[in-house]
Order: structure tokens, then C-alpha cells, then sequence
């Protein structure tokens, strides 16, 4: 802080006196520039001394604690949130039961998996595929009349990379399939998994 500083604040909280104090106000007579800056100086100082009147900490502990009192003094009744919190406890735990009791009939009436069949039919596990990529304009009729001479059908497709997966019956051969094929316009690759 310079010594004009120390002078201008020292004016602001009337600690200047006699001729110092009167080349001050002569100064800010002359500089409209300087009259502005001791102006936000004394509002400043009238903001500094009314956030000074009543600190905020002290009226906000004495609300807390007043407000801790007055709930210590209260007899306490269920609130309808603890009652909800009841009602969805017993809910969870009557589904955590009824999980349980399914778990242990699954696992100790002996179920085996060759009860289990899937929607689509049994799959047929020592048939041949192919993995094929056809054009992009390729039409269903155009893709059911290539494929049914070779009685083969989609299983998997398109993948991301338009990559069909496709099952031959049990007793053709995948390798004459995929060549016959690849001779179609309508299929860019065709290779064997």
C-alpha cells in the first residue's frame, strides 16, 4: 500500500486531521476520478460494518441448537417415510424368500438339463456350417432360391459385419457348398468356421 493509499483510507475512517485532512478534501474536490474512489471506499466500510453487526455463525449455532432442543423435547411418532421404509423392508425380504424357495427346488429335485429344449428346435451338433457374406442388395427371394438346393438355412445374421451364419444338413459337404457358392454373384466371401 502506497502512502496516497494509506492517506485515502485513513480520510475514509476520519482518522486524518487538520491540514492533512484538508488537502484530502481539497484533492477530491479537484479529481472527480478520486471523489469516485472514496466513495466505494465508505461503501465498502458501511458493507464491512453491517456484515460486522451480527455474525451469521453465531445466529445459525443458535438455530441449531434450538432446533436440537425442540426435537429431544418431542415424543416420537412414526413419520409416514418410516412407515414406507417398513412396508418396502418386509417386501424385500418376502422377495428374498420366495428366491430362496425356488433356488433350493431347482437344485434338490435333481433337474437335468435334458429336459430343456430350445424354442428353435434341437440343434443338430455335428452339422456342418458356413459363414457367408452376401451383396447388399440382395433380396430374400434371391437369397431363399440360393440357399434351398443345398437345404441350408440361416442360424446367426447378419452380424455387424453382415457376416450370416449358415447350418448344411447333417451329410453334405461344406467344402463343394461353399465353392458352389461362391461362384453366385450374390455372395462376396463364404468361409468355413
Amino acid at each position: 500500500m502506497n502512502n496516497d493509499d494509506e492517506r485515502l483510507a485513513l480520510y475514509v475512517n476520519d482518522r486524518l486531521e487538520g491540514t492533512q485532512r484538508q488537502r484530502m478534501q481539497d484533492a477530491i474536490a479537484d479529481d472527480p476520478e478520486l471523489a469516485r474512489e472514496v466513495e466505494l471506499l465508505r461503501m465498502v466500510k458501511q458493507g464491512w460494518q453491517q456484515d460486522q453487526e451480527a455474525p451469521p455463525m453465531e445466529l445459525g449455532l443458535a438455530r441449531l441448537k434450538r432446533d436440537i432442543q425442540q426435537e429431544q423435547s418431542l415424543p416420537e411418532a412414526p413419520s409416514p417415510r418410516n412407515r414406507g421404509q417398513r412396508f418396502w423392508r418386509g417386501l424385500a425380504l418376502a422377495a428374498c424368500l420366495v428366491v430362496a424357495i425356488q433356488a433350493s427346488l431347482v437344485v434338490f429335485t435333481g433337474s437335468d438339463d435334458t429336459q430343456w429344449e430350445l424354442l428353435s428346435g434341437s440343434p443338430e451338433p455335428d452339422a456342418p456350417r458356413l459363414q457367408v457374406v452376401f451383396t447388399p442388395d440382395t433380396t430374400i427371394a434371391q437369397l431363399q432360391a440360393l440357399l434351398q438346393p443345398h437345404a441350408a438355412h440361416i442360424v446367426e445374421g447378419p452380424g455387424a459385419l453382415g457376416i450370416y451364419t449358415l447350418r448344411l444338413p447333417g451329410d453334405s459337404d461344406a467344402v463343394s457348398i461353399r465353392d458352389q457358392l461362391l461362384e453366385s454373384a450374390l455372395v462376396e466371401e463364404a468361409n468355413l468356421p
